[in-house]
């Protein structure tokens, strides 16, 4: 919930959703190479009133899974999509 809050402003989750996947990459901070590792996961949520991007964001979108796949361009992007398209058929069932 925390990272939620941090990178979009979002105070009201209604659901995490936990995509089971992460990924590594390196990156360049203050000179130093350093090993990094991000968690995917999904939220839920009922009204958005504001979003505040944090700095690492520079714009969001809402949209649909045909223009999501079109708008991602890393492999781990998509590859998490497709693991909450799985999550969301599998709870729909």
């Amino acid at each position: 919930m925390r990272k939620v809050r941090e990178e979009t402003g979002i105070e009201h989750v209604k659901s995490i959703i936990d995509l089971k996947y992460s990924f590594t990459y390196k990156e360049t901070k203050n000179g130093v190479l350093m090993d990094m590792q991000d968690f995917c996961f999904a939220v839920e949520v009922e009204d958005i009133l504001d979003i505040r991007l944090s700095d690492e964001h520079e714009q969001y979108k809402w949209c649909s899974y045909t223009e999501a796949k079109e708008y991602l361009k890393w492999e781990h992007n998509l590859i998490a999509l497709e693991r909450l398209v799985q999550k969301l058929q599998g709870r729909e069932s």
